[in-house]
């Protein structure tokens, strides 16, 4: 008798992950859980590819970043593990609280309402990485490939991805599917950005920086002394800061009164001037923001959006026309919750999602109350408006007390501050708003303004 010879093994479904920073890991994970819930026919391999070594950590949260760059949530809010639907192939692992004090045993434990290092974050999706690799259902491989993938290009009915190795050297690999989660790429510079690019090369004193990240990297090109303008007044202009002050050797320290005041090392810049669109910084968060529960939304829902994308046959809405009333009654309702008395607000309460009996309400209370502000979302979102200053002096003023009312109205928190309340509805409005973005749902000038107009004043 002959012996038997055996079918040969299926052809594995071949994927590939360009970027494994968070996004990537969690797409990882989702992909990973989706094929242990509903195995295909053929085994899953999963090919990950990333610039450097740290799987799980983009250059955002490098492990090996200066510690006093910190991250913008409460360590409370960061857990790999939270999705159910399907499960985690591994089990759910540890958040970010519970790895933190089972690895470091502080005296005293995590509370939750910390914000801790971005390289002690990194540490954490960087061991998470390696948790789920280390725990693949069977069927599944797993291939990291440190390197910079380069190109990506159709082959018949698959992908053709090439990747510059630590080496040098060119890898392709073919694929099935090919996700991108690229994160913060490296775009081409813009009009302006080739003004200070073009003058940088003209004039040997100057230096153009496109990019902050790494921090430690970037930043080592200034000298001592030097004067520093920053576009932008966000976070990450925050993190430039602190690697240009603390970062050599400056330190900030309280006074017996509770007043912050910087001591200079020396090495700091001379002068740093920041300018951006609308002049101004970034409100710091409600203080109560982490003890908060998720806001329940009464106008802004998936059903009230669907509703609008029935009447308008399907087609695209127009942000400012269609959804932006949405957010501004969402934003008066959380407004005068906080600003109301009890009376007031148990009849706003009481209208439910009937938005003309809510107006009602508002109405009747400003009447009755004539000193109580009437609350303004434009105002909030452009506190600038069409003033005008005499000089630097005068707008170096007005952003001071700027600042001054956006840390008071911080300290009074959501349940003290109805402009706070009113404004931080955005967090779940944006989750709402990502069933219209991901499936091309905004003409397309309107979703221009929601990212060049919203998005950064929210």
């Amino acid at each position: 008798m002959h012996p038997s010879i055996g079918a040969p093994p299926p052809i594995p479904h071949a994927v590939a992950i360009v970027g494994a920073g968070p996004k990537g890991f969690y797409a990882l994970e989702r992909l990973i859980a989706e094929f242990h819930a509903q195995p295909l026919g053929r085994p899953l391999e999963i090919h990950v590819f990333n610039r450097s070594a740290n799987f799980g950590a983009s250059p955002i949260y490098d492990p090996d970043q200066p510690e006093y760059i910190l991250v913008n949530l409460s360590v409370g809010e960061i857990d790999l593990w939270t999705a159910e639907d399907p499960p985690p192939a591994a089990g759910r692992g540890p958040s970010f609280v519970d790895w933190y004090d089972a690895a470091f045993r502080p005296k005293l434990p995590l509370q939750g309402n910390e914000y801790l290092s971005r390289a002690m974050v990194g540490r954490y999706l960087v061991e998470g990485f390696n948790r789920l690799v280390d725990h693949l259902p069977p069927g599944v491989t797993v291939s990291r490939h440190v390197g910079e993938v380069v190109d990506l290009r159709p082959a018949g009915p698959h992908y053709q991805v090439d990747c510059l190795n630590a080496n040098g050297q060119r890898e392709s690999i073919r694929v099935d599917k090919a996700l991108l989660a690229t994160g913060h790429s490296r775009l081409l510079p813009d009009e302006a950005q080739e003004r200070y690019r073009d003058f940088a090369e003209r004039s040997p004193q100057a230096t153009f920086i496109p990019f902050v990240y790494p921090v430690a990297e970037s930043m080592g090109q200034i000298p001592p002394g030097a004067r520093v303008a920053m576009l932008g007044l966000g976070l990450t202009f925050l993190d430039a800061v602190l690697e240009i002050t603390e970062g050599r050797g400056g330190r900030f320290a309280r006074s017996a009164d509770g007043a912050l005041a910087y001591h200079p090392s020396g090495q700091e810049p001379q002068t740093i001037l920041p300018f951006s669109r609308s002049g101004l910084p970034m409100a710091p968060k409600a203080i109560d923001l982490d003890e908060s529960c998720a806001t329940t939304l009464t106008f802004f829902t998936e059903t009230a959006l669907a509703d609008l994308s029935r009447r308008t046959g399907g087609g695209q809405l127009d942000f400012e026309r269609d959804l932006w009333p949405l957010v501004e009654r969402e934003m008066d309702l959380h407004y005068y919750r906080v600003a109301m008395d009890a009376e007031a607000r148990a009849a706003l309460e009481a209208c439910g999602a009937d938005a003309q009996a809510m107006d009602r309400v508002i109405e009747r209370y400003l009447h009755a109350h004539s000193s109580q502000e009437r609350f303004a979302p434009q105002r909030e979102l452009d506190p600038v408006g069409d003033r005008r200053f005499a000089d630097g002096a005068q707008f170096a003023s007005f952003v001071e007390r700027y600042l001054e009312r956006e840390i008071d109205r911080a300290r009074r928190g959501l349940a003290g501050c109805g402009t706070k309340a009113a404004l931080n509805i955005w967090y779940d409005v944006r989750g709402v708003l990502g069933s219209v973005l991901s499936f091309g749902g905004l003409t397309p000038e309107s979703q221009r303004r929601l990212m060049e107009v919203y998005y950064p004043r929210l």
